[in-house]
């Protein structure tokens, strides 16, 4: 567990200049407990902002996963804010993006890999637990890559557990995020 001024500090007060990424939460890069973090704070209260029991479902998935290759390792959580603030492990390379910084787009090796390691991710998820759990939000926002350009699941907050003895669940709650 983190405290509120922990947080603080390590984002400058979640200083804009610490952004690295803004959808529905905000990722800020920061340096807590002397390791680079990326922090994961929830963005307003407009209807599609996750709720509470998102971000605990978050931290909660992000535990059980942390140990996988190919998600974000969460460090820890603080819950002395309005919703819980998530603390994960560094990305150097940061959130995916299909075009490097001078425009070139990203190689169809390099789409490969990052697929077959979010593959890998996400048959863990489905597999590794007793009952499947199926993600819903696998968007290039959610995955970051590392310093060897590893890539690395880090959004379960609208994932969803099947039932035992269920092959399937429904849930009415639909989110479409950034359709073009």
């Amino acid at each position: 567990m983190f405290s509120s001024d922990q947080i603080l500090k390590a984002t400058n007060n979640f200083d804009a200049n610490h952004i690295i990424s803004h959808d529905r939460f905000i990722w800020y890069k920061g340096t807590i407990e002397e390791r680079k973090a990326l922090i994961k704070k929830w963005e307003g209260d407009h209807v599609f902002s996750p709720s509470a029991d998102n971000a605990h479902r978050d931290i909660a998935v992000l535990s059980m996963m942390s140990s996988h290759k190919n998600v974000l390792k969460l460090l820890g959580c603080c819950v002395e804010f309005v919703k819980p603030v998530i603390v994960c492990e560094y990305a150097d390379k940061g959130p995916l993006q299909l075009e490097d910084k001078d425009g070139t787009p990203l190689s169809w090796s390099a789409r490969l890999k990052i697929g077959k390691e979010i593959a890998n991710a996400v048959a863990y998820l489905h597999t590794a637990f007793p009952r499947i759990i199926i993600n819903r939000d696998i968007n290039p926002q959610n995955i970051f890559l590392d310093e060897n350009g590893t890539a690395k699941l880090s959004s379960f907050c609208l994932s969803i557990s099947i039932p035992e003895g269920e092959s399937s669940v429904f849930d009415d709650k639909v989110f479409l995020w950034n359709i073009r």
